[in-house]
């Protein structure tokens, strides 16, 4: 009689499949370290997306770690289901900002972990529905769905930083519309202007996403003068010009031939291009639930804080100084932590 894998082995044939998908040059060695497998930064991204699609939910970031093997990958997300469905700890749905998860979410998430439990939401990327990715209506109703599978009843907890607090805000409308309760929204340094939404985007971009392009931010894997320029035209021009769609088009044509650097590169112009249009376009919305909403000193300086007090009538605020991209440093965290959680316990702090 054949013995049934156990869920850790089970879970490594999700990996292996997911891994010969992504790395198709790459051997899947199981006990081999992240770093010493010859998976590049942009391909593991890939691969974790895949992971994604087959379990089915959303991943963490900061889930895949340099030193972390395979099956050690395997084990943590079985313990991860396992823990998911045993514990009582407070679930809160979490929005990032306009590039998706980053490192200083990862921190944010380590801090509170053992008080909050987080599920990080994928919003989609510049392969999916051009349409979708413009558009907070349309990227909010992607993710009731999630919300409603992985949370059936209940108050559902939203929390959003930077973009991730307009989408959050327009999630939690769409969850009241389908019947459900917002038990708390917490709003981490949200912008509701467009010119300072692309003004923080592009600060945030310089100061903590890794610059993996070197001198020339339009340089092909294969090189060549003349082939650089016209590729820097195909999507430079349309891109400086608001094409979006034809700079899409481009991007995705050129994505074979193109350098891991510069595809990084060019997709984070585009899709904070793509998310400043969709903030331009969004309809505000007022959400009657209990709300913290986190300013740095960068958010009073580029709008009037009083502009929320109608949004979110019920709303706590919160002034922690500093900048954008310092939000979840340590002195910001210590006091962020004690208020969010209190909003979604609803217990005061010790």
């Amino acid at each position: 009689m054949t013995q049934a894998p156990s869920p850790a082995d089970a879970m490594l044939d999700v990996l292996r499949g997911c891994w010969q998908a992504t790395f198709r040059d790459l051997p899947f060695e199981p006990d081999l370290p992240w770093a010493g497998s010859g998976a590049d930064s942009l391909r593991s991204l890939h691969f974790m997306l895949r992971l994604e699609e087959a379990l089915a939910r959303p991943l963490a970031l900061d889930l895949l770690e340099q030193d972390m093997t395979a099956r050690q990958l395997a084990e943590r997300l079985v313990r991860e289901e396992a823990q998911a469905t045993d514990d009582d700890t407070p679930l809160v749905f979490l929005l990032p900002g306009s590039l998706g998860d980053q490192p200083q979410l990862a921190a944010f998430r380590q801090h509170l972990a053992g008080t909050i439990r987080f599920e990080t939401m994928r919003f989609p990327d510049v392969g999916d529905d051009m349409s979708v990715i413009g558009d907070i209506p349309a990227t909010a109703r992607l993710l009731v769905p999630v919300v409603q599978r992985r949370q059936p009843d209940g108050p559902v907890h939203l929390a959003g930083y930077s973009f991730g607090g307009i989408v959050a805000v327009e999630l939690a409308h769409q969850l009241v519309v389908a019947g459900r309760r917002i038990g708390s929204l917490t709003l981490l340094d949200p912008f509701l202007r467009h010119r300072a939404f692309r003004a923080i985007e592009a600060a945030q971009d310089g100061e903590t996403v890794p610059r993996l392009v070197g001198g020339n931010p339009f340089a092909t894997a294969d090189g060549g003068r003349l082939a650089l320029l016209v590729d820097k035209a195909a999507f430079g021009i349309p891109l400086t010009l608001g094409a979006l769609g034809l700079a899409r088009r481009a991007l995705l044509r050129g994505a074979g031939r193109l350098s891991p650097e510069t595809l990084f590169w060019r997709r984070q112009r585009l899709i904070q291009r793509l998310r400043g249009r969709a903030l331009r376009r969004w309809r505000r919305r007022t959400i009657d639930a209990p709300a913290l909403l986190v300013l740095s000193d960068e958010a009073h300086r580029h709008f009037d804080a009083g502009e929320w007090d109608p949004l979110v009538p019920r709303r706590q605020r919160l002034d922690v100084g500093g900048k954008h991209v310092t939000l979840f440093r340590a002195e910001a965290l210590a006091r962020i932590a004690p208020a969010m959680t209190a909003m979604v316990t609803g217990r005061e702090p010790a």
